[in-house]
C-alpha cells in the first residue's frame, strides 16, 4: 500500500508537469450537447428511475427528484417550467433536459427577475420586457461578467445594509451559478478525454478521443502498477480538468468495503481523485462513470435512454445499500408526489364553499360534508406531518416549516374538539379558516424559502428529546395561542357587524373559548419554557441568557399571564380579553418567526429570506383590526346604550 501511494504521488507529479497540446476533433462517439436538434420526450420509466436514484445535498441523502425539485424552485420559484412552446414540465423531467441538452436547456425561461432595475445594472436594459419578468440563460448571458464584478462588490458589504436592488443582484447570480452547475453535470461525458500524441493515441487503444472512465482505466492501472510512461502525463490532466469541470451533483453512492466505511457522495470530480488515490473503490467508481457516460450517449433515443437510466439506477441503489444509507429513498418519492399539503389546502378551501353554504341554506346534510371535509383534511395534515416524522427519524417539529405544519394540526384538531363541545360552529369555521390560512402559509414559506424543508439539522438541535419535550411543548402553546386569537377575530368582527346582536348567549361562549384556549396555551408555553432553559443549561451551559428567542418566549407568558390576571380581577371583560389576544397573536408571530430574522443571538439559525415583508404586512392588518375593535368597543361603551358582555 505505503509503495502505490508513493508511485501515485510521483505519478500525480509527472501530470503537473506535463505539456499540454491543442485538442482534437471529438470522436463520433462523445456525442455534442448541441448536435442534437430533436429532444425526445422522456418516458414515465425514466423519470421514475431518475426519480429514485440517491444523491447527496446539503449533508443528506435524498432522491434526485427532491433535489431537482428546490434546485429549480429556487432558480424559477416554481416547480413547474413552461417552455417556449407551451408545454409544462416537472422538476425531474426539467433536470434530464438541463443535463442531458444544455444548449437548449440555456434557451428555456427561467430566470424570474422580481425587478427589471437589475437588468439595468448589469448592462441590459435592452431586453426587459415587464417590471417582473422570466428570462433564459441565453439572455442574460451577455450581462454575467459584469454581474459577476457587482457581485463580488455586493457580497463584501454586511446583508443587513444592503440596499434591495443589491440583494436582487446577488439573489440573480445565485440563480445562475446554481443553473451552471446542473448544466456541467455531462461535461466530463460530452466533451470526452483527448489523445494529443502517437503515444497517447497508441496507449487509449489508437483513438484519439475516449471516455473518461476509459482513461481513468488505464490510469488507474498505472497508478496499480507503479510505472509512469511519459504519455499518461497529459492524460492525466485533462481527466482531472474534465473531473473539476463537471458539476458539483454528488450522486455516486460510497461503497462499504473491508477498507472501511466511507459515508459521503462523490462527485465525477472525485471519482478522478479515488483513482489518483488508488482508493480500493476506484474500480467500482470507474464502472459507475461508465453508466453515466452511458446516460448521456443515449440521449437522443427515448428508448435507450430509458434503459440507461434504469441501469444507473439499480447500480446507484446497490451501492448505496451496500453502505446502509439507502434510507427511505422510495418513501420521499412517495411523498413527494403525493404532495399532501397542496391537497390539504384543496380540501379545506372545498370546506370553505360548503360553509358558505350553511350560512344560507343550514342543512343537517350540509354540516355533515362540512364535518367531513374538515376531519379528512386534519387526516391529511397529520398523514404528512407523520411521513416526515418516519423520513427524519425526528419529533414532528425540528424546522420553522414544520411549526407551520404542527401548529395548522394543532389548531385544525383543537377547533373540532371545540366544536364537538359547545356545538355554536364557531369551531367550524375556525378550522375552514385556519386549516386553509395555515396550509397557504406552509406553501408560502417554501415559496419564499426556496430550500429543502427536510435539511440536516445543526448541531445544537441534534437531539430527539428536547425536540419532542421542549419544541413540540412551546409550538402547542404558540398554536393555542393563535387559536386564541382567530376566536377573538370572530368575536370582536361579529361584535363590530352586529352578527347575532340578539344572541348574548353566542358571545358569552365566545368569551369563555378565547379564555380558555389562552390558559390552556398559557400552560404549555409556561411548560415549554422552562424545558428550553433546561436544555440551554444543557447545551451552553446556562438556564437564561436574555436571548431574543428566550425574550419571545417570556413575552408570551408574560401578555397570557397579564390578560388571565387581568380577567380574574375584573379588569377585562370578554370584550377587551378578546382585544387582548388578538395582541397577543402579535407577539406570538414576533417571537415565532421576526426574532429569527435578527440574526443575532444563540437562536438565530432559522433566517428566512423574504420573510419580514410578509410580517409587516401581518403586523399591519392586526393592527388595523385592534384599532377598529377599540373604536367598536368606544361606541358601544359611550355613544351606545352600554349592554354587558
Amino acid at each position: 500500500m505505503l509503495r502505490a501511494s508513493f508511485n501515485s504521488l510521483l505519478l500525480l507529479t509527472a501530470f503537473a508537469i506535463a505539456p499540454v497540446a491543442n485538442a482534437e476533433e471529438p470522436d463520433a462517439q462523445i456525442p455534442s450537447g448541441a448536435a442534437l436538434t430533436q429532444i425526445p420526450e422522456f418516458t414515465d420509466a425514466t423519470l421514475d428511475a431518475a426519480s429514485h436514484i440517491p444523491v447527496q445535498d446539503g449533508g443528506r441523502v435524498k432522491p434526485l427528484a427532491t433535489y431537482a425539485d428546490f434546485t429549480l424552485l429556487g432558480i424559477l420559484h416554481k416547480r413547474t417550467l413552461k417552455l417556449s412552446d407551451g408545454r409544462k414540465i416537472k422538476p425531474t423531467e426539467w433536470f434530464l433536459r438541463t443535463v442531458l441538452f444544455p444548449e437548449r436547456a440555456a434557451d428555456d425561461p427561467i430566470f424570474r427577475v422580481e425587478d427589471s432595475a437589475v437588468l439595468d445594472e448589469i448592462g441590459l436594459g435592452d431586453i426587459k420586457r415587464k417590471k417582473r419578468d422570466i428570462y433564459s440563460y441565453n439572455e442574460l448571458l451577455p450581462g454575467r461578467r459584469r454581474m459577476v464584478e457587482k457581485y463580488g462588490q455586493y457580497m463584501k458589504t454586511d446583508s443587513r445594509k444592503q440596499t434591495r436592488d443589491q440583494k436582487m443582484l446577488i439573489s440573480l447570480a445565485h440563480k445562475m451559478f446554481t443553473f451552471e452547475d446542473v448544466r456541467r453535470t455531462f461535461v466530463f461525458a460530452e466533451m470526452g478525454v483527448p489523445a494529443r500524441t502517437d503515444e497517447q493515441i497508441k496507449a487509449l487503444d489508437g483513438r484519439t478521443q475516449v471516455p473518461l472512465s476509459v482513461a481513468l482505466s488505464k490510469l488507474h492501472a498505472l497508478v496499480v502498477s507503479g510505472e509512469k510512461p511519459e504519455w499518461a502525463g497529459g492524460v492525466a490532466q485533462m481527466s482531472d480538468m474534465l473531473g473539476r469541470q463537471s458539476g458539483p451533483l454528488r450522486i455516486v453512492a460510497p461503497l462499504n468495503s473491508e477498507e472501511g466505511y466511507r459515508a459521503d457522495f462523490l462527485a465525477v470530480g472525485d471519482i478522478v481523485g479515488s483513482v489518483f488515490a488508488n482508493d480500493p473503490a476506484a474500480v467500482a467508481n470507474i464502472d459507475f462513470l461508465t453508466k453515466l457516460e452511458a446516460v448521456y450517449a443515449a440521449r437522443g433515443d427515448a428508448d435507450k435512454l430509458e434503459g440507461a437510466v434504469e441501469a444507473l439506477q439499480v447500480d446507484a441503489r446497490a451501492r448505496a445499500e451496500s453502505s446502509e444509507i439507502y434510507g427511505k429513498i422510495g418513501l420521499e418519492v412517495y411523498y413527494n408526489r403525493l404532495d399532501i399539503f397542496y391537497k390539504g389546502l384543496i380540501v379545506f378551501l372545498l370546506s370553505f364553499l360548503v360553509l358558505a353554504v350553511s350560512w344560507f341554506w343550514p342543512n343537517k346534510w350540509v354540516f355533515r360534508s362540512l364535518w367531513a371535509l374538515l376531519i379528512l383534511g386534519a387526516a391529511m395534515i397529520t398523514y404528512g406531518i407523520v411521513l416526515r416524522c418516519i423520513l427524519r427519524g425526528r419529533p414532528p417539529v425540528s424546522t420553522l416549516y414544520e411549526t407551520i405544519l404542527f401548529i395548522t394540526a394543532t389548531v385544525v384538531i383543537s377547533s373540532l374538539v371545540i366544536e364537538w363541545i359547545n356545538k355554536r360552529r364557531v369551531g367550524l369555521a375556525s378550522a375552514v379558516f385556519l386549516g386553509a390560512l395555515g396550509l397557504f402559509i406552509a406553501g408560502r414559506f417554501e415559496g419564499i424559502d426556496r430550500r429543502d424543508t427536510m435539511p440536516q439539522l445543526g448541531a445544537v438541535l441534534d437531539t430527539n428529546f428536547w425536540l419532542a419535550t421542549h419544541v413540540t411543548c412551546i409550538t402547542i402553546g404558540y398554536a393555542a395561542g393563535l387559536l386564541a386569537a382567530g376566536i377573538a377575530h370572530i368575536y370582536v368582527l361579529g361584535k363590530a357587524f352586529r352578527f347575532k346582536k340578539n344572541d348574548p348567549e353566542f358571545y358569552r361562549g365566545l368569551g369563555r373559548m378565547v379564555y380558555g384556549t389562552l390558559a390552556f396555551s398559557l400552560v404549555f408555553s409556561v411548560v415549554g419554557t422552562i424545558l428550553g432553559g433546561v436544555w440551554a443549561n444543557d447545551s451552553w451551559g446556562r438556564f437564561w441568557g436574555w436571548d431574543p428567542k428566550e425574550n419571545g418566549a417570556l413575552m408570551i407568558v408574560l401578555s397570557q399571564i397579564a390578560i388571565i390576571h387581568a380577567r380574574q380581577g375584573g379588569y377585562l371583560k370578554n370584550f377587551g380579553v378578546a382585544m387582548c389576544a388578538i395582541l397577543g397573536g402579535i407577539i406570538i408571530a414576533f417571537s415565532w418567526w421576526h426574532v429569527n430574522l435578527l440574526g443575532i443571538g444563540l437562536h438565530a439559525y432559522g433566517f428566512t429570506a423574504g420573510l419580514k415583508e410578509a410580517l409587516f404586512t401581518f403586523y399591519k392588518i392586526e393592527a388595523l383590526v385592534f384599532v377598529f375593535a377599540g373604536g367598536v368597543w368606544l361606541y358601544d361603551t359611550y355613544l351606545a346604550a352600554p349592554k354587558s358582555a
